[in-house]
């Protein structure tokens, strides 16, 4: 804290402060992609319960959950890039630079969120079996999460964009590392606005300086 009242900025792990206030500055768009990705993923949940006992197992559910959250994750992340023209985006785009973020973290964040809310089901609230809708909601779960954090990303990426700083791409696809980089960001305006005299209450970060 004694360093941050000097205005020099200090690494700390993310609290996800940035995630929320994107998600009070844009209610809209961050709710559709959320609820567009908790449903497909419930859709295709229930769906491939209806098909038999084998879409019903645990196995079947995770290849669903991932790759249609992962899928989602992808668009979300363009979507957050260019709202309203992340098909353009996807068109322009490298296809080996959409293949990396449609592996990770698409993919596996989408595996690694259903993993924990199975072991959540599994191992503390101990149910041994779980019906077509508990599944769904399951799936649902990861697909909203997977499409918010995937469209905060985005948001991120063009952010640094557009200051133009050198973080690699690879970096940038880390929801943990770009809260780090917002939160320095942040650090770093307010202690410009004490170097020259301005209120130490407000907060002008690099992006803002650029506009």
């Amino acid at each position: 804290r004694s360093l941050e009242r000097q205005g020099k900025p200090v690494l700390t792990f993310p609290d996800g402060s940035s995630l929320r206030a994107l998600v009070v500055e844009q209610p809209f768009l961050t709710g559709r992609w959320f609820f567009a990705g908790a449903a497909a993923c419930m859709l295709g949940s229930l769906g491939l319960v209806s098909v038999g006992p084998l879409g019903g197992t645990e196995i079947a559910q995770l290849f669903a959950a991932t790759l249609i959250g992962g899928s989602l994750g992808l668009a979300a992340y363009l979507a957050g890039q260019r709202p309203g023209q992340w098909w353009s985006l996807f068109q322009q785009a490298w296809w080996s630079e959409l293949f990396t973020f449609w592996w990770w973290p698409g993919l596996a964040f989408a595996a690694t969120y259903y993993f924990v809310i199975v072991g959540l089901v599994v191992f503390v609230l101990r149910l041994e079996s779980v019906n077509g809708l508990a599944l769904s909601l399951m799936s649902g779960t990861v697909g909203g999460f997977l499409a918010l954090y995937c469209y905060y990303l985005g948001f991120r990426r063009s952010e640094e964009d557009r200051v133009q700083q050198a973080v690699p791409t690879s970096l940038l696809r880390c929801p943990f590392i770009t809260g780090i980089l917002s939160k320095r960001q942040t650090a770093s305006g307010e202690g410009a606005l004490q170097t020259l005299g301005g209120p130490p209450g407000v907060a002008v970060g690099s992006s803002a300086k650029k506009g």
